[in-house]
């Protein structure tokens, strides 16, 4: 009778652990606590049940899961699709459609790039890996066109431009400049019969504090028309709000906003990030949602000083969407 007691009692410990253990692993699959602990995603987020990651970031959509460690590369200047690459279960690069929710292919599958930047929603400028220099990749055909390049850099030697690069971009039929001029442009001239002639078109990029301005300032002073790509997002009165691109409603990490001021949509994150600490990245066409971080990673231990951060967990790409009475009226 002793040893069936015993032997009950040890099975009663061995129940019970396992049922508090299950417990534990379920409740925080599932969203009931420790959202926003990053211990215990690097513990179970890629361990859960796919479906449980829409649950536990609700109310947001998961555009792109944390177990494929996505990246957002691009928004083209619609707002309609967005590229993210993904190291996970392969290294690949996505384009997602967020009017139809498809995942489209880039056909950049087997390529190693440094960055993808949307010219248009059908045009991509691709930076290669390995010192490649940039193509143009045509989206509707697969087509990756190599074009030439150069540098622009006030503090190297590459800090003018040669006539025959000026001559190039005053020949070109197209003009396009994107990126941040406080931090890293391209200027992309172009035939319209590009895929035919890529030597009669040209990239010049240009990265630092000044070089970007006075790259932009030179095309000014040489009355040079261009375009240039705007993200869809537009800054306005408040700091770290991003405005739509109708430029009626407003997001920031705590939600979506009125004219009014009035929240719309919250992000159940609180005023100092937790526990997801995601922010706005760009609105979705006619301003029907909001996609909130760029993927990448958050860090167990943060770096400071000489010693870098440590540890990276995984961060998924989420989209907020607007109720439709807050969409902007077609005429």
């Amino acid at each position: 009778m002793q040893t069936f007691i015993k032997r009950w009692g040890c099975l009663s410990v061995v129940l019970g652990f396992v049922l508090v253990a299950g417990v534990f692993y379920w409740g925080w699959c599932w969203g009931w606590w420790g959202r926003g602990n990053l211990l215990l995603q690097s513990w179970f987020q890629c361990r859960c049940p796919a479906a449980s990651e829409a649950v536990r970031y609700h109310p947001f959509k998961v555009l792109a899961s944390a177990c494929v460690k996505p990246f957002l590369y691009s928004f083209s200047p619609s707002g309609r699709f967005v590229i993210v690459s993904a190291r996970e279960p392969k290294i690949q690069v996505l384009r997602f459609d967020l009017e139809t929710g498809q995942t489209l292919s880039t056909h950049l599958e087997d390529k190693a790039i440094n960055d993808v930047r949307f010219l248009n929603d059908n045009l991509l400028l691709v930076r290669l890996a390995y010192g490649q220099g940039y193509s143009l990749l045509d989206v509707n055909d697969g087509a990756l066109t190599k074009i030439p390049s150069v540098e622009y850099d006030l503090d190297s030697q590459f800090n003018h431009l040669e006539s025959t690069t000026l001559v190039t971009v005053k020949q070109a039929e197209q003009v396009i400049v994107t990126g941040d001029i406080d931090n890293s442009l391209d200027v992309v001239a172009l035939t319209y019969d590009y895929k035919q002639h890529p030597e009669r078109g040209i990239v010049i990029h240009s990265s630092g504090f000044s070089s970007p301005k006075s790259l932009l300032k030179i095309l000014n002073d040489e009355a040079i028309t261009y375009s240039q790509v705007l993200l869809p997002y537009k800054a306005g009165s408040l700091p770290g709000a991003y405005y739509s691109i109708g430029g009626e409603i407003w997001a920031d990490d705590l939600g979506v906003y009125s004219t009014t001021k009035e929240l719309i949509v919250a992000t159940g994150q609180s005023s100092d990030g937790r526990p997801y600490n995601f922010g706005p990245a760009g609105w979705m066409l006619n301003d029907q949602a909001v996609v909130y971080g760029t993927g990448g990673s958050h860090y167990l231990i943060e770096g400071s000083g000489i010693f870098p951060a440590q540890y990276p967990v995984p961060q998924p790409i989420l989209l907020l969407e607007v109720p439709p009475e807050y969409w902007p009226t077609t005429p």
